[in-house]
This record gives structure tokens, sequence and C-alpha cells, in this order.
């Protein structure tokens, strides 16, 4: 079995990774270093854990939170791109203020855990789709079709809040 040390210095990282993987490989031998898994397997639950758990600063992940969420195809980051537009939605609505209050809290939030974390997951999520049998392609952690579905809904979704906006505002 491949350890994480390995799985970084070799060739899967960039299979997987596939654009920048050079800096990412700094920055997860500097991640696995402080989680001091480096010698364990990339099947190791606790060890992955410990990872996910490290904190690593991305500016990529903090800048653009969810947006580079899906780019790295991290599923998670549909779900809290969903949560994030309802709220911004529902505050577009007579009443709800509070709801602008609460999305913008919940972007900084969302922004502080991608950046802080977003390289755990990334390095994680990796490990764990080098190793299964689907095809090089399905194994990349990213996906621009992802990215501009993205930037397509959230431009559709805008001109919706700004038509609530409109016909609730007068």
């Amino acid at each position: 079995m491949t350890t994480i040390s390995e799985f970084i210095s070799g060739q899967k990282l960039e299979e997987t990774i596939v654009t920048n993987s050079s800096l990412y490989r700094k920055k997860f031998s500097l991640l696995v270093q402080k989680a001091g898994v480096g010698d364990r397997n990339i099947d190791d639950r606790q060890a992955i854990r410990k990872i996910r758990e490290t904190v690593s600063w991305n500016w990529a992940g903090f800048f653009f939170a969810e947006s580079w969420g899906v780019y790295r195809k991290q599923k998670i980051a549909w779900i809290l791109w969903s949560v994030s537009i309802v709220l911004k939605l529902m505050a577009n609505v007579d009443g709800l203020m509070l709801f602008g209050f609460i999305a913008g809290v919940f972007s900084v939030c969302l922004s502080l855990i991608f950046g802080m974390y977003g390289n755990g997951v990334l390095l994680t999520n990796a490990m764990i789709v080098s190793e299964q049998e689907i095809p090089p392609e399905s194994k990349e952690q990213l996906s621009m079709n992802g990215l501009w579905l993205l930037v397509f809904l959230s431009v559709l979704l805008g001109l919706v809040g700004y038509g609530l906006s409109k016909f609730h505002g007068g």
C-alpha cells in the first residue's frame, strides 16, 4: 500500500490534482508533516481525519470559497452554495432582512473554512479517488464544467434576486 508521503511525491498526485501540482505538493507536504501522518497508508481513516482537521491556508479557497470547492470537485461545495443562494434570495423578500445578515455571516464563515481546511479536503479526496477503479478523467480533482455551471446559475439566480427586489421593493 502507498503511504501518504509517497502519494504526495509520486505521479498519482499529478494525475488527480492536474493543475498547480508542484504548488500543491509543497502545501500538502507541509500539511502532512504538521499532521504527523506521512508514514501512514493513504486509506488510513484516522490519518485522513487528522489531515482534514489540520489547518493549511489556501488563498483560492478563502477568496472563492464555494466556487473553488466546485472547481476542485468538493461535493459539499454545491450544497453550501445552494444554502448561500437561498439565504441571499430570501434577503430580497420584504420583512426578511435578517436573512441578509445571516447570508453575510455564512459567506464569511465559508471563506474561512475553505481557506483553512480546503487543502486537507482536496488532498484526502485525491488520495481516495486515486485508489478507486474509475476512469482516469474521473479521478481528476477539477471540473471546469462544474465551475461554468456554477457561474451560469449564479448569474441566473442573481437576476431572479434582482427581479424579486424590484417586485417587492417597488
